[in-house]
């Protein structure tokens, strides 16, 4: 599929229809996104309860396995992370060259795995440029933007 990707409906309904095309429907995604899974590690679990808060309006309970994707690969991140500060960046190996550190490996393909999904949810600068903040006060009592 060659072109750019398509856009969650509720963000379309956010930012308007210039174009006015007509709506699809969304693949329906039911339900909050709930607590995370009781198997995650604790540092993935932390992600997940930060990532669901603020990617709460798009997320639903059908984006769970990609979320725990990324809440799991943000773990193993942080670990290769702390791993490669230990170790240094290269290894000596049992022949004796010297050679790029597994966890320095690891550590840039979760990165770029990261930075994938972030585009993703709209985590990403870019993709967040195009979702309007949301004025929460509006969210009360809308007749109040009018006849307050």
């Amino acid at each position: 599929m060659k072109g750019r990707k398509p856009v969650p409906l509720k963000i379309v309904k956010l930012l308007g229809n210039p174009g006015r095309r007509p709506l699809r429907n969304d693949a329906p995604g039911v339900g909050t996104i709930g607590p995370p899974p009781k198997d995650m590690n604790d540092v993935a679990k932390g992600k997940w309860v930060e990532a669901a808060s603020q990617w709460s309006i798009v997320l639903t309970a059908s984006d769970r396995d990609a979320l725990r994707l990324y809440c799991e690969t943000w773990a193993d991140m942080i670990n290769a992370q702390i791993r490669l500060d230990e170790d240094g960046p290269m290894i000596v190996t049992p022949n004796g060259l010297i050679q790029r550190s597994p966890w320095a490996i690891n550590l840039e393909r979760c990165r770029e795995f990261c930075r994938r999904m972030l585009a993703e949810f709209g985590g990403s600068p870019s993709s967040r440029a195009r979702v309007p903040a949301r004025d929460d006060s509006d969210q009360a009592d809308p007749a109040q933007k009018y006849f307050g």
